[in-house]
């Protein structure tokens, strides 16, 4: 398992049946660092060989910073639990909170 691998974070759903999406650098599978934005688009041409009958094309756009900030919200709220996890067993190990 790679601890340093660059994935797939936001899904936003478009008018015309395609959606965007944006790939990070990630420790894991927290996003530290957005590296490209896509809009894929569903296209039944695409790949006539699929099982599915469904390819699709990837088209790069901009990095879509709202993604980059959801991914990032992401990372804070998992950081945020276990630093109140940590934190909370530490003091119950300090005042001895094992009542």
């Amino acid at each position: 398992m790679e601890v340093i691998r660059r994935q797939f974070h936001g899904f936003r759903e478009e008018v015309d049946g395609s959606f965007v999406t944006t790939e990070f650098v990630a420790l894991w599978f927290l996003p530290l660092w957005p590296v490209a934005s896509y809009k894929v688009i569903r296209n039944d041409d695409v790949n006539a060989g699929n099982q599915s009958g469904q390819g699709t094309l990837k088209k790069n756009i901009p990095i879509r910073w709202g993604q980059a900030m959801q991914g990032w919200l992401v990372l804070l709220g998992i950081v945020a639990v276990l630093c109140f996890i940590v934190g909370f067993l530490y003091l119950a190990e300090k005042y001895d909170w094992s009542e």
